[in-house]
């Protein structure tokens, strides 16, 4: 088997972000979704971080991740949503992980929301740069 020799690097990070509203509760199909970054790059792309943020008072709910593959939604992450009243002093929901998430050309990032509840959800996202 032939050793890849040819250095891989991570062009210009970049930050993207989808705004969800609508609720969807549907674990294998969703209709209702953001797309949160879309793999047109000809090369895989890099998440290393994932955010996201209410943008109002939320009900206890979810915010459901989705890996789709051009046919196919594959649930790939739950974050599980607690109710918050926001006010002066009460900041409104807000989840931040790093991740490994290799995607790969013509594979989407989508996020949906259970209770309907306004979120921004954000990536940082390095697409890749093969070296010559």
């Amino acid at each position: 088997m032939a050793i890849n020799r040819v250095p891989v690097f991570v062009n210009t990070p970049k930050t993207t972000a989808v705004k969800i509203d609508t609720a969807d509760t549907s674990l294998t199909g969703p209709t209702n979704y953001g797309n949160v970054y879309a793999n047109a790059t000809g090369q895989a792309a890099l998440i290393s971080k994932i955010r996201i943020k209410a943008l109002a008072s939320t009900s206890a709910g979810m915010v459901r991740l989705f890996l789709f593959d051009g046919t196919n939604f594959h649930l790939w992450r739950e974050v599980l949503v607690d109710a918050i009243t926001a006010g002066a002093t009460t900041k409104t929901f807000e989840y931040e992980e790093d991740v490994e998430l290799e995607l790969q050309t013509g594979w989407t990032l989508r996020a949906t929301t259970h209770g309907g509840d306004d979120f921004t959800v954000a990536a940082n996202v390095g697409e890749y740069l093969y070296a010559a």
